[in-house]
């Protein structure tokens, strides 16, 4: 696989959010979860979009740290990729 060098030169000379939740993505699938989280959180912080936009980023964060064995981080990563997207429109929060 060719592809993890080539996405390590980007991310060492960009600043694009889906770069970043790529190589996230495929650091993550290596078991290398140090720098998925890394990357992951990078990729999150340069994401200005809504929930659903955000929620990749969470999910791959999650799968890093539990990768490194921290779980309490990794639930709260998975808990903030579903509640963001899942939360109801403020009308409807009363009646559930």
């Amino acid at each position: 696989m060719k592809l993890l060098p080539f996405l390590i030169r980007l991310q060492n000379n960009g600043d694009d959010k889906d770069l970043f939740y790529y190589f996230s993505m495929s650091i993550t699938s290596r078991r290398i979860s140090d720098k998925g989280a890394e990357s992951a959180q990078k990729g999150l912080a340069l994401e200005t979009g809504a929930a659903e936009a955000k929620a990749k980023f969470y999910f791959q964060l999650g799968l890093a740290q539990a990768g490194k064995g921290q779980t309490a981080d990794a639930c709260a990563s998975f808990k903030m990729q579903c509640s963001d997207r899942l939360q109801l429109p403020q009308k409807q929060k009363g009646q559930t």
